[in-house]
């Protein structure tokens, strides 16, 4: 399936999309079906529709209470596979000392999206 990354952004934003779908899809065995990444100084959020996979939405469907069942498993695949994203990250920009302090993700579980927030130890080039 191919994804979608909102037109119009920059190349920055577009190659920091695919490097997130990248991770997803080999972490999940899904890719989502939209991405969109916003950069502000050193803070970068991705928002990604189409990212929970069907075990997640059994989940969910059989108790609200199973979401933070789901952040704790998210919370863990971008643990493991923050080395790589950092890595990816300080090639796409060219700051090889480019690191990420905190990662937040947030899970709007009613329209299949989660949204993720990377605060960086620098300014990011827009």
């Amino acid at each position: 399936m191919k994804f979608g990354v909102m037109e119009g952004r920059s190349m920055y934003q577009r190659e920091i999309g695919h490097i997130i779908v990248q991770i997803l899809k080999s972490a999940t065995g899904k890719g989502p079906s939209f991405v969109r990444v916003s950069l502000s100084e050193n803070i970068l959020i991705v928002d990604i529709k189409g990212a929970l996979t069907a075990m997640e939405r059994t989940l969910l469907k059989d108790s609200i209470g199973n979401l933070g069942l789901i952040r704790i498993i998210r919370k863990k695949i971008m643990e493991s596979a923050m080395n790589e994203f950092v890595n990816q990250l300080q090639e796409v920009t060219h700051i090889a000392d480019l690191n990420v302090n905190r990662c937040n993700i947030e899970i709007d579980y009613e329209n299949d999206r989660l949204i993720m927030i990377f605060i960086c130890n620098q300014f990011l080039p827009e």
